[in-house]
């Protein structure tokens, strides 16, 4: 839980914010500085991994599993953190998709997309 009482300090160029975690243990002592990243995005995604998702300019693709192999299939992605890119729409949890959309691409002269 983050609580939005915070103030940039121009000098330093800092931003302090009030965070409450659990830490019971106390690996962390009260008054720490930190480096964290925020998300502000709330809504429900799917997360793949950055090589599943071929970026073909404006349009995301990974490629879904078939009975006869391999389909591109366009989707819609949201923020990217670490390892990992957040798809909004254009999969369920029941798709299968390659795990290297690249290597699939390097083997196509040619992609068509489905939407």
């Amino acid at each position: 839980m983050i609580l939005l009482n915070h103030f940039i300090v121009k000098e330093n160029k800092t931003l302090t914010a009030r965070v409450y975690f659990n830490n019971s243990v106390l690996k962390i002592p009260i008054g720490s500085q930190v480096r964290a990243t925020v998300f502000g995005n709330t809504k429900e995604a799917y997360w793949l991994p950055k090589e599943a998702v071929l970026s073909l300019g404006m349009d995301k693709v990974v490629f879904q599993k078939t009975d006869g192999g391999f389909k591109a299939y366009k989707i819609n992605t949201g923020i990217i953190h670490q390892k990992h890119i957040q798809v909004l729409s254009g999969l369920t949890e029941k798709d299968s998709v390659a795990a290297n959309a690249q290597y699939l691409m390097d083997s196509e002269s040619f992609i068509k997309i489905k939407n």
